[in-house]
């Protein structure tokens, strides 16, 4: 067996310990008992590398859920460095959204996973918990010897100068540096998931213009090798610098207008022309499209122009790519509310025919 999981649940957990032993864990099931310290002995006693825990934990008798728990166990992290290891919430969608509308959650759980989700993908889930542990590892390793987080991303030379300044500032600062769960979340959630100095393989077809279904877009991605992201918590995500992507233009299209100038057929013209790609194509239906972007809801490339943004949090880091999302995409949603106020009356002058 590989890395431990003690796997914190009242019912009988052993679908879900034999799905996780499929992916080489080390599964033991702990029962919550009544007091928070005789429970976390339980846990502690797997000297587990990652603690999932089942949302509710007072179906059978339990007398607390899981996020007062994983609470007392981020205090007892900051007096016993030791017991800093990933804590992974696995429920069931209404549970978890009803709980994250406190923003208090974002302190407690390193990652939440739908039932059903793990279940049909359980090796993206598997894939990215081993990251989560691997990763407190490394940033363990960095900060005890006191060296810069920044090594955790890898940056290439080339694209380091062109990131904001503020990614090193927060990287370097006391909360970050000092605390292992705090960078890996940090890392994670405004770096790694979200479109901005990183992008997915999605939004770098979309900026290129390219049908990531063409049989030679293998070819296209082979163009960006070095700007691939191999840092901390890339198992499980496949990402490129955007730097890399506008660095890699300039370079081989010198004489070319810039990439936002250019519509979609324009953009994989030029590249299938200079690679010799035959088989590489465009999406007909974004031919004449400036696509920059993907919806959030439907993947699918997107002129931000053509959009409609959705509100973002407040304290949104400024180096994060806004998230749209299509008029056909918002005309399915129950509460277009979620837009920005100024694109949600744009929305409904569209939908009025106005």
């Amino acid at each position: 067996m590989g890395y431990k999981i003690s796997y914190l649940e009242d019912q009988d957990a052993s679908s879900y310990k034999r799905v996780l032993e499929e992916h080489e864990f080390e599964v033991t099931h702990c029962k919550p008992v009544k007091d928070f310290g005789e429970t976390l002995k339980l846990i502690e006693a797997n000297a587990p590398d990652l603690i999932l825990m089942d949302f509710r934990l007072v179906e059978s008798g339990g007398v607390f859920n899981a996020p007062p728990f994983a609470q007392y166990y981020r205090s007892q992290v900051l007096e016993e460095e030791g017991l800093c290891v990933p804590i992974v919430l696995l429920s069931n969608d209404k549970n978890i959204n009803n709980y994250y509308k406190d923003f208090t959650s974002h302190d407690l759980f390193d990652f939440s996973i739908n039932k059903t989700k793990f279940r049909l993908e359980s090796q993206k889930y598997c894939d990215l918990m081993k990251s989560l542990i691997e990763g407190y590892s490394c940033i363990k390793n960095i900060q005890m010897q006191n060296r810069d987080l920044e090594e955790l991303l890898q940056v290439p030379e080339l694209v380091k100068y062109e990131l904001d300044p503020r990614i090193f500032e927060q990287l370097s600062s006391k909360k970050n540096s000092t605390d292992i769960f705090m960078a890996s979340t940090f890392i994670l959630n405004q770096i790694v998931k979200p479109i901005g100095v990183l992008i997915g393989e999605d939004v770098l077809a979309a900026r290129l213009g390219v049908c990531i279904s063409s049989d030679d877009w293998v070819g296209v991605l082979s163009c960006f090798k070095d700007f691939f992201y191999t840092g901390i918590h890339s198992m499980p995500y496949n990402r490129w610098w955007s730097d890399g992507l506008d660095l890699w233009w300039e370079k081989e299209f010198s004489d070319s207008p810039s990439l936002k100038r250019l519509n979609s057929k324009e953009r994989c013209d030029l590249i299938k022309a200079k690679l010799n790609l035959k088989c590489l194509k465009y999406s007909a239906d974004i031919a004449d499209s400036y696509p920059w972007t993907i919806c959030k809801n439907t993947t699918q490339a997107l002129d931000p122009v053509d959009g409609y943004e959705a509100k973002s949090d407040s304290n949104m880091s400024p180096w994060l790519d806004p998230e749209y999302l299509s008029y056909e995409a918002v005309l399915d949603l129950p509460d277009p509310s979620v837009l920005k106020e100024l694109d949600l009356e744009r929305f409904k002058d569209k939908a009025k025919g106005k």
